[in-house]
C-alpha cells in the first residue's frame, strides 16, 4: 500500500492543472466581458456619430433653405454653416447637404432688396 506521502506528491499534477485551468477560465471569462464592453461602447459611439451626422444634416438643410429662399446669406451664415459642414464632412456626410451648402456659397452676401434700395438712394 502505498503511503500517504507518495499519493500526494502522485496528486500535485492534477491540483496544479485544476488550478491553472481555474485560472485561464477566470481569466478568459474577464476578456470576454472586457469585448463585451467594448463592442457595446463602439456600438454607442457609431449611434452617436450617426445622430450627429443627421442633425447637422438637417442644420445645413435647414439654414441652406431659408437663406437660398431669400436669395443671399449673410456672412455669419455662412461661416456658421461651413462649420456644421466641415464636421458633416468628418463624420462621413455627403450628397443632399453638399449641394445645398455649395448653392448656399454661392449666394450673394448682401439682401438683393437691400443693394437696389441703396442703389436708388
Amino acid at each position: 500500500m502505498e503511503s500517504f506521502a507518495s499519493m500526494c506528491f502522485q496528486a500535485i499534477p492534477t491540483i496544479l492543472n485544476m488550478l491553472i485551468l481555474g485560472i485561464i477560465g477566470m481569466w478568459k471569462k474577464k476578456q470576454n466581458e472586457r469585448d463585451e464592453m467594448e463592442r457595446e461602447k463602439n456600438e454607442w459611439r457609431k449611434n452617436i456619430e450617426d445622430a450627429m451626422r443627421a442633425i447637422l444634416h438637417d442644420r445645413i438643410i435647414q439654414s441652406s433653405k431659408h437663406f437660398i429662399g431669400l436669395h443671399y446669406s449673410p456672412i455669419d451664415v455662412r461661416e456658421n454653416v461651413e462649420e456644421m459642414y466641415k464636421a458633416y464632412v468628418k463624420l462621413h456626410g455627403n450628397g443632399t447637404a453638399k449641394r445645398m451648402f455649395e448653392e448656399l456659397m454661392n449666394l450673394p452676401l448682401e439682401d438683393p432688396n437691400q443693394q437696389a434700395k441703396r442703389a436708388i438712394s
